[in-house]
C-alpha cells in the first residue's frame, strides 16, 4: 500500500505539472524520455519498461483536457502528504486555499474516483503496450483463366475499307413542272417500278390533246388531197390540165402524209411528257433525304437530284492495300477466290463475309497502293453506304494455331505479355510474339504453348512466382 501510495502521489505530482506551460512544452519536446520527467528521488515505485516506452504526451493530451488533468491532481495532491521540499511556498497557498474551498469529504470521493481512473489509464496503457502485433496474412491474389487451345485459323491481311452502294441513282426530272406530291418515307426501302414523286401534269395533256387535233387536221387534208388527185387523173390523161398543176395535187397528198406522221409524233411526245409526270423508282433501293418540298417548281433535269437511291443488297467494300502486299495477294488469289471479312464497329465476333472480285489494273503513283473490292450479299442491311469498316483479306488457313483472348495479352513496356499458371498453383511471366487476330483471340506465333493455363483477368496484381487463387468465371 505504501509503494502504491507514493506512486499515485508522484502521478498527481506529475500531472499537476502538465497544466504550467513551460514544463508542459518541455516535457513535449522529449516524448522519449518521459520517465526522466516522472521519477523523483522519493519515488520508489518501478514503471515496467512497455509502459515506460508506450507513454505518449500528444495521446494523453488528447485523452484529457487540461481542465481535466488539473482538477485530478489539485485532488490528489491535496490527500497525499507531499514530501519535504517538494512544494514551494506558492503551491502550498494554492493548495491550501482549494482544501478550504473543498470539504474534507468531498475529496475522499475524488479521491477514490481519481484513483480508479488512474488505474484504469495504467493498466490500460500497460496491456497496450505488451499487446503484440498481429501480422495480417495476405491471401493469394484471385485470377480467371482460360486454356489456350490450337486449332485452325485463318490468316489474313487486316486493312481499313468504305462501303459504297452497289447502284446509285440520282432522281432528276425529265420535265418542268410544279411538284404536287411524293410517295415514300425518307429512308424506306422501295422496290422497282414504286412511285415517287408525281409533277402537276396539265400542261402536257394540252399538248397532246393540241397534237391529236393537228393530227386529225392533217388526216383531213390528206382525204382531200387524196380524193384530188383521184379526180384530176383522167383529165391530166386527156391533157385537161397541165401535167404541173397534177403534180402539185400529188404533192399535196405526201405533204399532208407527213405532216400526220409529225403531228402523230408530238402526241408520242406529249404521252411521254405525262408519263415523265409521275416518277417511278428504276431500282430496288432505300430512299435518302428529300432534297425538295412539295409545291416547287422542278426544272427539267436540274442541278441537284429529288432524292439518292442507294441499292445496298448486295453491296461493295472498298479497301485500298500496299503494293508491297500485292505479290501475296496475287499468288494467293490465283489459286483461288479470297473471302473478305467486314468488321463492324470492332466487333470481331460477328464478321460479315464477302468475296474478293476486283483488283485494280493500276497502282497510284502518289500513295504507292491500289484499290481492292469486296462484295457482299448484305442481307442483314448492316453495311451502309459511306461507313468504315475494318477488313480482313484471309489468304489461307494455317493448321493447329495458339489462341488466347484478347484481354489475356497484356501490353508492356517491352510489348505484349501474359501471365502462365504453371502445375504448383504459380504466375509464370510470358512475354509474347503475336501473330494475326482472329474475332476476339490473338495467334500465338512464341511464348505459349497449347493446354496452358493462361491468366484473362487480374494480371496487374501478379508477379512472377507468386501463388494465385482461380476463382469461377
Amino acid at each position: 500500500m505504501r509503494l502504491l501510495h507514493n506512486s499515485f502521489r508522484q502521478i498527481g505530482i506529475y500531472l499537476f505539472h502538465l497544466n504550467h506551460p513551460f514544463t508542459f512544452h518541455k516535457l513535449s519536446r522529449s516524448l522519449l524520455h518521459i520517465p526522466r520527467k516522472i521519477y523523483s528521488k522519493n519515488l520508489k515505485f518501478l514503471w515496467p519498461k512497455q509502459l515506460c516506452n508506450s507513454l505518449n504526451m500528444r495521446a494523453l493530451h488528447k485523452c484529457f483536457r487540461m481542465q481535466i488533468l488539473k482538477f485530478l491532481s489539485l485532488k490528489i495532491l491535496c490527500l497525499m502528504r507531499p514530501a519535504p521540499g517538494e512544494l514551494d511556498e506558492e503551491r502550498k497557498d494554492f493548495l491550501a486555499e482549494k482544501a478550504r474551498f473543498w470539504g474534507w469529504n468531498d475529496l475522499c470521493n475524488v479521491l477514490n474516483m481519481s484513483l480508479k481512473i488512474t488505474a484504469t489509464l495504467m493498466i490500460a496503457l500497460t496491456l497496450i503496450s505488451c499487446e503484440k502485433k498481429i501480422e495480417k496474412i495476405k491471401s493469394p491474389p484471385s485470377v480467371l483463366t482460360v486454356i489456350a487451345e490450337a486449332k485452325d485459323t485463318p490468316i489474313m491481311k487486316s486493312y481499313v475499307g468504305h462501303v459504297q452502294a452497289y447502284v446509285q441513282v440520282e432522281v432528276k426530272s425529265q420535265v418542268e413542272g410544279v411538284l404536287t406530291g411524293y410517295y415514300f418515307t425518307e429512308g424506306q426501302e422501295v422496290k422497282e417500278g414504286d412511285l415517287l414523286f408525281t409533277i402537276d401534269s396539265r400542261p402536257y395533256e394540252a399538248q397532246l390533246a393540241k397534237a391529236q387535233g393537228m393530227l386529225a387536221e392533217s388526216i383531213a387534208n390528206l382525204r382531200l388531197s387524196e380524193d384530188t388527185v383521184r379526180r384530176y387523173s383522167k383529165l391530166a390523161q386527156e391533157d385537161y390540165v397541165t401535167q404541173l398543176q397534177y403534180d402539185e395535187y400529188l404533192t399535196n397528198v405526201a405533204k399532208n402524209k407527213a405532216e400526220i406522221d409529225q403531228n402523230k409524233a408530238d402526241i408520242e411526245s406529249a404521252k411521254i411528257n405525262i408519263s415523265y409526270c409521275n416518277i417511278h423508282a428504276s431500282i430496288e433501293a432505300v430512299t435518302g433525304k428529300l432534297q425538295i418540298q412539295q409545291g416547287n417548281l422542278i426544272k427539267n433535269a436540274g442541278d441537284s437530284p429529288l432524292i439518292l437511291l442507294n441499292q445496298i443488297a448486295p453491296i461493295y467494300v472498298y479497301f485500298s492495300v500496299p503494293q508491297n502486299d500485292l505479290p501475296q495477294i496475287m499468288r494467293a488469289h490465283r489459286k483461288s477466290p479470297l473471302n473478305i471479312n467486314s468488321i463492324l464497329a470492332k466487333d470481331y465476333s460477328h464478321p460479315y463475309t464477302g468475296v474478293l472480285d476486283l483488283i485494280d489494273n493500276q497502282i497510284d503513283e502518289g500513295t504507292g497502293s491500289l484499290w481492292l473490292r469486296g462484295i457482299f450479299t448484305n442481307e442483314e442491311r448492316m453495311l451502309w453506304p459511306g461507313e468504315f469498316t475494318d477488313v480482313q483479306l484471309i489468304l489461307r488457313i494455317q493448321k493447329n494455331a495458339v489462341l488466347i483472348p484478347v484481354e489475356a495479352a497484356v501490353l508492356g513496356q517491352k510489348g505484349r505479355y501474359a501471365y502462365v499458371i504453371k502445375k504448383d498453383g504459380t504466375a509464370d511471366y510470358r512475354t509474347l510474339t503475336l501473330g494475326d487476330r482472329y474475332k476476339d483471340d490473338f495467334i500465338v506465333l512464341k511464348g505459349i504453348e497449347a493446354g496452358e493455363e493462361v491468366v484473362t483477368d487480374g494480371q496487374i496484381n501478379l508477379t512472377p512466382g507468386e501463388k494465385v487463387s482461380i476463382k469461377k468465371s
